[in-house]
């Protein structure tokens, strides 16, 4: 009878033991998680940055080639045609011309 309270109180301390080595591998498991999550979170931001500049990469290249391809193909900036066309109609009141009348 004496070794009933004993083993009992082994039985109790062994539970105890499990419930804690349990508790300490649950929270080393969350602490992986979490340090899991936060790597994927900066891989992912890594990856897309890298791929926004790979991105602008290919659009300045092609601009490059496109300005040294097709240099006279560029229209005239919109501010130049206006300018050009008030020059123009300066120039046909001056002479007494309309833009309605044909030129003579």
């Amino acid at each position: 009878m004496n070794r009933e309270p004993d083993e009992q109180d082994n039985l109790e301390r062994r539970r105890e033991l499990l419930r804690e080595e349990e508790a300490f591998r649950l929270q080393q498991e969350q602490g992986r998680l979490e340090a899991a999550r936060k790597s994927n979170t900066f891989a992912w931001i890594v990856n897309a940055i890298a791929f926004l500049v790979g991105l602008l990469e290919v659009l300045l290249v092609l601009r490059f080639v496109l300005r040294v391809a097709v240099p006279c193909v560029r229209p005239l900036p919109r501010r130049c045609a206006i300018l050009r066309a008030g020059v123009l109609l300066s120039r046909r009141a001056k002479l007494g011309q309309s833009r309605l009348l044909p030129k003579a």
